[in-house]
């Protein structure tokens, strides 16, 4: 069985995701950031070698025609291809790194629908990529690396003052991930232990819920989702056989709220010492 770890609580955030969308947060800026400037730098790049006269005769812009309009994305990206500053691969990279800065700025709701409060949301964003967490590093890479190739082949560096003045946000940026990623690491190292044990107590073999009995039986509850008189006695069998609320909430598709309240009244029925009625 699969573990939905955040179906049964109903909408509520654990403290490890709402770490993680924080953390997604801060990093979008960066990456928003980060790719500015680099679409900036390989336009600049590219219409700097327009300009010159060692261009080719083929890059020569049509008369009459502003250089600007004329000079798209994936020309600019053509020109650096040809000048041997980026690969094809390289090419690749940028392109889909650009595309994912887009999807922040236009469609951020499909970088953060993994951890929807909606079960069903959460199951088609499985289907996706996902949120690429290495998308800062490597766009910083790119920049970083064009400066060096440009100069180590005698192209003129392009200077802006953006790095300058982002400076100290991106210090602020970088400290605050570096604490979250230790948070989140802890927590990550603790859900893997809890998700672990959880997979153990999920199987019903020498549990009284088997065949008839079985937690996912649909007689377990009513049309609008409450528990029938069947499955109040389907948890209290869960609890016999020593589950947690969380198993419990999984294995009957119910909040950890309604699990908890479930083994509040199991133990007023006598706990471990209550003797099921066999049916």
């Amino acid at each position: 069985m699969t573990i939905d770890y955040l179906a049964p609580f109903s909408g509520k955030i654990p403290a490890l995701e709402r770490n993680i969308l924080k953390y997604r947060a801060v990093q979008m800026i960066l990456i928003i950031f980060y790719c500015e400037h680099l679409k900036r730098k390989i336009r600049s790049v590219a219409e700097n070698h327009l300009q010159s006269p060692n261009r080719r005769e083929s890059d020569t812009k049509p008369v009459g025609t502003d250089l600007r309009e004329q000079l798209s994305q994936r020309k600019s990206m053509a020109i650096l291809q040809n000048l041997r500053l980026i690969d094809e691969a390289e090419a690749s990279e940028i392109r889909d790194l650009i595309d994912f800065r887009n999807t922040i700025a236009h469609q951020v709701h499909k970088v953060v629908s993994d951890i929807a409060s909606s079960s069903l949301v959460r199951q088609l964003e499985s289907l996706t990529k996902g949120y690429n967490y290495h998308a800062a590093d490597r766009l910083k890479y790119y920049i970083d690396v064009l400066d060096k190739r440009l100069w180590q082949n005698g192209h003129a560096l392009i200077i802006g003052f953006e790095p300058l003045q982002f400076e100290s946000a991106e210090k602020v940026y970088a400290q605050e991930l570096a604490k979250l990623r230790k948070i989140i690491d802890r927590q990550y190292t603790e859900r893997s232990r809890v998700v672990a044990e959880l997979n153990n107590e999920l199987s019903l073999k020498h549990t009284n819920c088997e065949d008839e009995w079985h937690p996912f039986n649909p007689e377990n509850k009513y049309a609008n989702g409450r528990l029938t008189a069947r499955g109040v006695e389907v948890c209290y069998r869960l609890y016999d056989s020593q589950k947690s609320p969380m198993a419990v909430a999984l294995l009957m598709r119910i909040s950890l709220r309604a699990a908890n309240k479930r083994k509040n009244q199991w133990h007023l029925a006598g706990g471990h010492l209550r003797k099921t009625t066999q049916r």
